[in-house]
């Protein structure tokens, strides 16, 4: 596992890690209405228990604390010599990296799933870099193709 459809991530050996940038990060000003919501303070995660506008997690019984950001390591690079960074993978959040070492041009990704249907397709353009939103897409598994003017390359992509 998990090189086909067949595996299912059902959970993780011990603590579940928390991953900041799959959070916002909390705003006084801004109402928190949907109990669950999940935020980011003071490099920890916190969840509402009810609507919350101007009360600092950590300091009010609305929020609970869901536990330790875990600022993961860039993962999946796909080789060395392209420099190319590809993170958080497994991915859980609603945003995928895409780094480079080095500016490139004309930079596409596409995501496959496993039937190889074309799911999503993301133009950043010139630089380093950038984020594709994910959100839409189930547990699964999938394929990433990054071009440049430079390279084509293919790397699996877990998502639960």
């Amino acid at each position: 596992p998990p090189i086909s459809d067949v595996w299912v991530l059902t959970g993780f050996c011990g603590a579940t890690p928390l991953t900041c940038s799959n959070y916002s990060t909390w705003n006084k000003n801004a109402a928190y209405s949907a109990p669950g919501t999940k935020v980011v303070h003071n490099e920890k995660v916190y969840s509402n228990k009810w609507y919350s506008q101007n009360n600092t997690p950590g300091l009010h019984d609305v929020w609970v604390f869901e536990g330790p950001c875990n600022q993961p390591k860039p993962s999946a690079i796909i080789s060395e010599e392209t420099g190319i960074n590809v993170y958080p993978n497994p991915n859980t959040g609603n945003i995928l990296n895409v780094d480079f070492t080095t500016s490139q041009q004309n930079i596409v990704v596409h995501i496959y799933n496993s039937f190889q249907q074309l799911i999503i397709t993301k133009v950043l353009g010139d630089g380093l870099g950038g984020q594709v939103i994910v959100e839409g897409l189930i547990q699964g598994n999938y394929t990433i193709t990054i071009q440049t003017n430079n390279l084509v390359k293919s790397i699996p992509l877990m998502r639960y």
